[in-house]
Order: C-alpha cells, then sequence, then structure tokens
C-alpha cells in the first residue's frame, strides 16, 4: 500500500484529471500512471488497480453525460415539437390499422 504522502498526492492527481475521464482511455491511463510511478509517487504494484480505477470513473462519467445528454435532447425536441422516431412509428401503426379496416 502507498505511504500516506504517496496517496494524498495519488488522490489529488485523480482529482485534478477527473474532468478528463471522460476521454481515458486505458492506453491514456496506462501512461498517466507510469508516469507516477517513474517519479516514485505509486508503487508499481498499486499501478494496476489506478490504471482500473481511472478507465472504470471515465466509463461513469461518459454514461452519466450520454444520459444528461440524451434527457435534455428529448426535452428540447418535445419543447420545439420535433418529431421524433417514436411519433412515426405510432403514426405508421395507426395508418396500417386503417388501412387494414379499408380493404376490408
Amino acid at each position: 500500500m502507498a505511504e500516506k504522502g504517496e496517496k494524498e498526492v495519488t488522490l489529488e492527481r485523480l482529482l485534478t484529471i477527473g474532468a478528463g475521464a471522460l476521454t481515458m482511455t486505458k492506453e491514456k491511463a496506462k501512461e498517466i500512471v507510469e508516469e507516477w510511478e517513474e517519479k516514485g509517487e505509486i508503487r508499481r504494484k498499486d499501478a494496476k488497480k489506478y490504471v482500473n480505477d481511472l478507465v472504470k470513473k471515465g466509463q461513469k462519467e461518459r454514461d452519466e453525460l450520454r444520459k444528461t445528454i440524451d434527457k435534455s435532447v428529448g426535452e428540447i425536441t418535445k419543447r420545439i415539437g420535433i418529431v421524433t422516431k417514436a411519433d412515426l412509428k405510432k403514426i405508421t401503426d395507426k395508418l396500417e390499422k386503417l388501412e387494414k379496416k379499408l380493404k376490408r
């Protein structure tokens, strides 16, 4: 386990790059962690855990951002009256039912 000073430095760095986690790839995380390792800020045995933590954090933040964007787009679509695929599907289904009734 890293010493207290090492933990503080690493936690600070993790928080600092938190915003960049949206674009965090495993390769980039490895690069960052290897740099910390070379500087003696973390131990080799802890490096893999930090890489995995960074990648997980990046994925979680991307997922949260995607949900927020989807919700916002849905709200804007409703507000300005844009027809959605779901709306078109409902209309198409209704038209098909009416066509069937007319053919009888």
